[in-house]
């Protein structure tokens, strides 16, 4: 029933595996791969910031994405990274969504309806 415009996979780790075993069983589906970098993770988590500031997204308060958002940090040499002890899985996930939607369509929630 999913039928998605494009799949974006880190390719950092073991997701240019992943990557290509996607390639290889949906052939019709548009893979990019996406290596994050620490510069990288800056200007995605940023692109976050400007749609959550312009309202093009919203994340409900006790969302999974919303608690790790409020744990997630930048060090004093400009790292950004989940505070000790937590995760950012769910926010890098929203960050390469976000970083997809905006190489398929202009800065545009209706690729993203989280509310």
């Amino acid at each position: 029933e999913y039928r998605p415009e494009l799949v974006a996979v880190e390719k950092n780790g073991v997701g240019a595996a992943v990557a290509e075993a996607l390639a290889i069983l949906r052939p019709s589906v548009m893979v990019e791969e996406v290596s994050t970098t620490q510069v990288s993770k800056v200007l995605m988590t940023d692109r976050i910031v400007l749609l959550l500031e312009q309202g093009e997204i919203t994340i409900p308060p006790d969302c999974y994405i919303g608690k790790e958002m409020r744990n997630f940090r930048q060090t004093d040499k400009g790292k950004r990274e989940a505070a000790a002890g937590h995760h950012d899985d769910a926010v890098m996930a929203l960050a390469l969504a976000c970083h997809a939607g905006a190489t398929q369509r202009p800065l545009d929630s209706s690729w993203i309806a989280m509310a």
